[in-house]
């Protein structure tokens, strides 16, 4: 059954193009944290990756941890940049930009009838949806699913400290035949790491 939020977060995402950098930005500090579901906060310290599957040293790039306050951190490419959203972006749910070429965006949406992940996979089938994949990255269970015709990729799960809503991670542009960018974007998906610093709800 498609959701309204899936909806929603399209209609962002393609305005957005192929969301390159072109935005007035800002550096990605390794103590900078994102607060939930889009405020701001600063991290007391450096976030530091648990033991996962995920090797930063095998990533294909140098990172740095970005940590957000919703409990959960991604490994982003040193040289990318925070970037600004309008304010129709910040409507459609998305709450945070960074990029350099490419570029990653964090949305959030209610999750509503939705409370497990076999829902969440049914959800992207029903909504048309390709690549889609249960996935298990570095303890937090997610979907992976695809829109090649509007040239991006990304991972969705609920929200690791307020469950009622669904985080989604976006990687754009996708490109076919470009291998070493879909490895890097592939990459920083499979970076999805709890955040064990994240503040008590």
């Amino acid at each position: 059954m498609k959701r309204a939020w899936i909806g929603a977060l399209l209609i962002a995402l393609l305005a957005l193009g192929a969301m390159a950098a072109t935005a007035e930005s800002a550096a990605l500090p390794a103590a900078a944290t994102a607060g939930p579901m889009g405020g701001t906060a600063e991290a007391e310290e450096d976030a530091s990756p648990p033991d996962a599957a995920f090797d930063a040293g095998r990533a294909g790039y140098a990172g740095v941890w970005v940590p957000f306050e919703d409990g959960f951190q991604l490994y982003l490419p040193a040289e990318w940049r925070a970037l600004e959203l309008t304010d129709a972006q910040r409507e459609a749910g998305l709450f945070y930009r960074a990029g350099g070429g490419a570029s990653v965006a964090v949305a959030y949406a209610p999750a509503n009838a939705l409370s497990t992940v076999d829902d969440l996979e049914a959800d992207y089938r029903g909504a048309g949806f390709s690549d889609i994949a249960r996935l298990a990255l570095n303890g937090i269970d997610a979907v992976g699913f695809a829109r090649p015709e509007a040239g991006y990729r990304g991972v969705a799960f609920f929200n690791p400290i307020w469950p009622d809503y669904v985080m989604t991670v976006y990687f754009a542009p996708l490109i076919a035949g470009d291998a070493p960018e879909d490895a890097r974007g592939r990459a920083i998906l499979r970076s999805l790491s709890p955040w064990a610093a994240a503040p008590e709800p």
